[in-house]
């Protein structure tokens, strides 16, 4: 076993246990702070859940108050949810019920649209016209007979209003024959008055006309005096307008000379310029003819030296001519050499090619014989291939074959089935029919039990005969009831009965010989 050491008590020193901490506390400052720091928090945290323990509880608190109004909230909540959910039933229910009448009502409204029933509908409107009418027509002579009572009321007062009347009309005549004397009364008097009155008017009209007379002399003195005035004037004017028209001619002729003198002016200095002009021309001429005369004897000189160096070059060119002539010949001994150098040389070159092209032959007939192996083994492997691949195409063959054959079945499954489907189509097409027909019955025969008079009644009982289509043909096996139609231009509905018109018709139209077909087609020959 491991012994502790021996520790010796008298070197051992005793410290304090303040100075020990303290000593401590230096050596590791951060390490204890941090936890205390730990310790302090992990304390609080301890107090703080034990707080929370014993106020959880607590209904005097606002924790606890914040949770009552929480639970309270949340009670709430879930009432309003179910009472929103029985609103969303009942609201699913009533647009339930909403959805059902619109499509009843579409039902409906797609049941009165049909044929049938529009043309039932016609009939019932028709009765109502029929029935109206008949209502309109008796009104009709119920109110005649109220006229002519009136009539006769009206007449007998007219009589004694007419009476009244004259006698009234009587006793204003004479009332007015009083008032017309009494006027013409007055007219006199007035009259006797106004022809005074002209009288005074007219003395007193003559008197200003004398006034007026006077007054109109002495102004047409004035006048003849303002006029003798004005034509002195306009006569003095006169003539200051004749003095300034002569000093204008006299100043047109004074300028008039001034031009003729500048245009005399202007014409010798052009006859002075031409005399220049004709002066340099001559002058121009007698040089260019000075620098002719110089230029050709520049010209014969250069030509004498010319002369000269033509006849030095022609003595070059035959010299050259003959040295061109002994180099041609050296050439063409050089030639004819190596001539016969290059057919040696061909000869040898043509022995040895057909040396070479024999060898080549040769080897090119084992090459073929090679080849003809080869082409022998590959055309062997080739049938080997192509029979594989024939007999591939045959096992696609048989199996294309297998599926066109299932393709056949399903066509014809598909087709049976399609059958069957038209015919139980057909089959509920009939069976709707049929209830439509009896709902159709069903609504005509209430609505032609209603009608209280039985005469109106004939439309209604017309347009509910059995069978759709509204036609004069009888009822087929579909229970529709066709309607023929006439092949002239107003496509009338033909009638249920034969009538002598129908062979009219057919003589028209039907064909009796060639000839009249010929004409009807339009054929001319």
């Amino acid at each position: 076993m491991h012994q502790k050491p021996q520790i010796d008590v008298r070197k051992v020193t005793v410290i304090p246990r303040k100075q020990w901490n303290e000593i401590q506390s230096r050596l590791a400052v951060r390490p204890k702070e941090e936890e205390s720091l730990l310790e302090k928090i992990a304390e609080r945290k301890r107090l703080h859940e034990k707080s929370v323990a014993v106020v959880k509880n607590w209904p005097n608190t606002i924790e606890g108050q914040r949770m009552r109004k929480l639970e309270a909230r949340k009670l709430r909540a879930e009432a309003e949810e179910k009472k929103m959910q029985i609103i969303d039933k009942e609201e699913a229910k009533f647009q339930q019920a909403k959805r059902k009448e619109a499509i009843d009502k579409a039902k409906t409204l797609q049941y009165y649209q049909t044929d049938r029933v529009k043309s039932f509908h016609a009939a019932m409107m028709l009765s109502e016209v029929l029935k109206e009418r008949d209502a309109q027509v008796e009104m009709k002579k119920k109110m005649k007979e109220l006229q002519l009572k009136r009539d006769e009321k009206l007449e007998t007062y007219h009589d004694v209003e007419f009476k009244e009347a004259m006698e009234r009309e009587e006793k204003e005549k004479n009332a007015a024959r009083e008032q017309r004397k009494n006027v013409a009364g007055y007219q006199k008097q007035q009259m006797l008055f106004k022809s005074k009155k002209i009288c005074d008017d007219l003395e007193e009209e003559i008197q200003l006309g004398n006034e007026l007379r006077q007054a109109d002399e002495s102004h047409r003195l004035f006048m003849t005096k303002k006029q003798e005035q004005e034509l002195l004037e306009k006569k003095a004017l006169m003539c200051d307008i004749v003095d300034q028209i002569q000093q204008k001619d006299r100043m047109k002729a004074l300028n008039r000379k001034q031009q003729k003198e500048e245009d005399d002016e202007l014409a010798i200095f052009e006859n002075n310029k031409r005399e220049i002009q004709k002066m340099r021309r001559e002058r121009e001429a007698r040089i260019a003819k000075q620098k002719t005369e110089l230029r050709e004897k520049m010209v014969e000189k250069l030509s004498k030296q010319e002369e000269d160096k033509t006849n030095e070059e022609n003595a070059k060119v035959a010299l050259a001519q003959k040295q061109q002539w002994e180099k041609r010949d050296r050439e063409e001994q050089q030639k004819i050499v190596q001539r016969k150098q290059r057919n040696e040389a061909q000869l040898k070159h043509l022995l040895s090619e057909q040396e070479r092209l024999q060898k080549q032959k040769q080897q090119e007939a084992k090459r073929d014989t090679l080849d003809l192996l080869e082409r022998i083994k590959i055309d062997n492997d080739y049938h080997v291939a192509e029979k594989k691949k024939w007999d591939m195409k045959k096992d696609t063959a048989i199996q294309l074959k297998s599926f066109h054959v299932d393709q056949i079945n399903s066509a014809a499954a598909k087709e049976r089935f399609a059958v069957d489907q038209e015919i139980n189509c057909y089959n509920a097409q009939q069976k709707a029919q049929q209830k439509e027909e009896e709902e159709f019955v069903k609504y005509a025969n209430e609505v032609i039990g209603k009608v209280k008079d039985v005469k109106y009644a004939y439309p209604l009982v017309k347009a509910a005969q059995s069978g759709a289509g509204g036609g004069h043909g009888p009822q087929d096996n579909t229970g529709t009831r066709p309607s023929f139609m006439s092949c002239d231009r107003q496509g009338e509905q033909l009638p249920a009965y034969r009538k002598d018109s129908t062979d009219d018709v057919k003589k028209i139209y039907g064909s009796r010989d060639i000839e009249h077909a010929k004409k009807r087609f339009g054929f001319v020959w």
